[in-house]
């Protein structure tokens, strides 16, 4: 495992997997905007494996120019072959990348105490590091119909 620190960010590579976590758990104010853009940029231009994931597991509020920084960092990843997955985003933060329409993008895996185990995904091995994903909504609103027993026979 190598690892790099930055102000912002914690990098490390786990096996054929580049781990990048925030050390901030606001990413809204414009100095924090203007100081992530660079080290996303250094993680970018000296990334060495093809494999990227964000963990947003202490990250509580992203900004607009977060969110836009973020698109144009998984273009210069994707250019050098690379795909990114978002690990561990909470449900608040999920919610603003669909309302963005982001979620597209994005592979996104909801916090585990939020969402269902996704152990069964084959495509999303990203180096054993574990992903979660929300649970599927059950047919029918989650009622099940049962059939009535046959009555029991007397002896």
């Amino acid at each position: 495992m190598t690892e790099s620190q930055f102000q912002l960010l914690k990098v490390r590579i786990i096996d054929d997997v580049t781990v990048v976590q925030f050390k901030q758990t606001r990413l809204i104010d414009e100095n924090t905007v203007r100081l992530l853009r660079p080290e996303l940029d250094c993680v970018a231009d000296n990334l060495r494996t093809q494999k990227l994931l964000i963990n947003f597991g202490d990250v509580e509020f992203v900004s607009s120019a977060v969110l836009g920084y973020l698109v144009q960092f998984q273009r210069k990843v994707a250019s050098k072959g690379g795909q990114i997955q978002l690990a561990n985003v909470s449900r608040a933060i999920v919610e603003i990348f669909r309302l963005t329409k982001l979620q597209q993008l994005f592979q996104i895996k909801q916090k585990a105490k939020e969402a269902q185990d996704d152990d069964d995904d084959d495509d999303d091995n990203l180096g054993g590091v574990t992903a979660r994903v929300p649970p599927r909504n059950p047919p029918g609103r989650g009622s099940v119909s049962l059939p009535i027993p046959p009555p029991e026979e007397a002896e």
